[in-house]
């Protein structure tokens, strides 16, 4: 079983990090536990990560959008794009290899920039407009009801019929 490492975030303020009190109470009790051990320090600077909206936009909306014009699934979609814009090559063996990078590893402005390419190419190429996240409300347009067995086609709109 792996142990679970906190991750404590800082800002250095005259060379000396700044814990706000949560995160010095992490800190405190996460020393305590280590009490006599050889310990590994690593200070990096903080990337943002992608975020969970945007990740949801980019699901939900654009590939879902793109996929409906298309017929392809979104998780086809997806591989099509990285190939596409997040494409790079690696060399093993004197050999080039196509590869793609991870959307996951992109922080937020890298991967709005991965998305804006992508609605170019479908206003481009399939003259698709893919509404922008302050034009529709992806995260509450829809909810998951694990119960559905009672409910019955027709009392469902025919706009949100497939």
């Amino acid at each position: 079983m792996a142990l679970k490492v906190p991750k404590i975030k800082s800002e250095v303020l005259n060379g000396k990090l700044k814990f706000n009190a949560n995160q010095k109470n992490i800190l405190d009790k996460w020393l305590m536990c280590l009490n006599g051990k050889e310990v590994e320090v690593v200070i990096k600077i903080r990337r943002n990560k992608r975020t969970i909206p945007q990740n949801s936009y980019y699901w939900g909306v654009v590939l879902d959008l793109i996929a409906e014009s298309t017929g392809y699934t979104t998780q086809e979609l997806h591989e099509f794009f990285k190939r596409l814009f997040l494409k790079k090559v690696i060399k093993i063996g004197g050999v080039d290899y196509e590869v793609s990078e991870s959307t996951s590893k992109l922080n937020t402005e890298q991967f709005s920039d991965y998305i804006e390419k992508i609605k170019k190419f479908a206003v481009m190429k399939l003259d698709l407009h893919i509404p922008s996240p302050d034009e529709i409300d992806y995260e509450n347009e829809f909810v998951i009801d694990e119960k559905v067995d009672d409910i019955d086609v027709k009392d469902i709109p025919k706009f949100w019929r497939l």
